[in-house]
């Protein structure tokens, strides 16, 4: 009967213990490592989806303020004469022509009565020297605008000239702005519904070859 020495069963045991002692490490590390990389692993991040928001229909555009517009009341002046073109239109208003009264009268009231008073100083005096040889000086002035430059050079006398001078300037001025207000109508504001009768110069064609002036207007 063989017998193994006790060395060698020693032996035996002691590789079996490290063995099994390896494999017991090896499977506790691979524990741990499963364990650590699970741990290192976030968990998963859940993501709450929103649903998405009903679209609103578009909205209208608040329609602009005109700015160019000014509000008058119902009870505003029938004419506005302070206006000038460019310049904000009131509401229920309406630009129109009219004649520039004013220089109309102005002029004429000129004009007027300083030709007036030069055709009864040369009526005066056509009758002052009617029956005798001496001559009328003074028919210039009745011309009118033209007579008291007419007459000076009749006259002898320097407060005469003076006057007359002063005459012709006058009666100058009253035939301009007499004409200025007949052929330049003046640009107004009227009041929408209401119209006010107006007369002004205007050239005119009559017939097929005629011209001349003309008044048009309202009543």
């Amino acid at each position: 009967m063989n017998r193994t020495p006790a060395g060698t069963c020693s032996r035996a045991w002691a590789y079996r213990w490290l063995a099994t002692a390896s494999l017991a490490a090896a499977a506790l590390t691979s524990t741990a490592a499963q364990a650590q990389d699970a741990a290192a692993v976030p968990p998963p991040v859940q993501v709450e989806v929103q649903p998405p928001l009903p679209s609103l229909p578009p909205q209208p555009s608040p329609l602009p303020t005109p700015q160019h517009y000014v509000v008058v009341h119902e009870d505003g002046p029938r004419m506005i004469t302070a206006w000038h073109d460019g310049e904000p239109i009131p509401l229920g208003y309406h630009p129109a022509q009219r004649t520039r009264t004013g220089a109309i009268v102005g002029g004429a009231v000129t004009l007027g009565s300083l030709y007036l008073i030069n055709a009864f100083v040369a009526s005066v005096w056509t009758d002052a020297v009617k029956g005798t040889q001496e001559s009328n000086p003074v028919t210039g002035l009745f011309v009118p605008v033209l007579g008291p430059f007419i007459t000076i050079p009749q006259s002898s006398s320097a407060t005469a000239d003076f006057f007359l001078i002063l005459d012709g300037l006058g009666q100058t001025t009253g035939a301009i702005l007499l004409v200025w207000g007949l052929t330049s109508p003046q640009t107004v504001l009227m009041r929408d519904g209401y119209a006010k009768p107006w007369i002004l110069p205007r050239p005119m064609v009559f017939g097929k070859s005629g011209a001349g002036m003309g008044l048009s207007g309202t009543f």
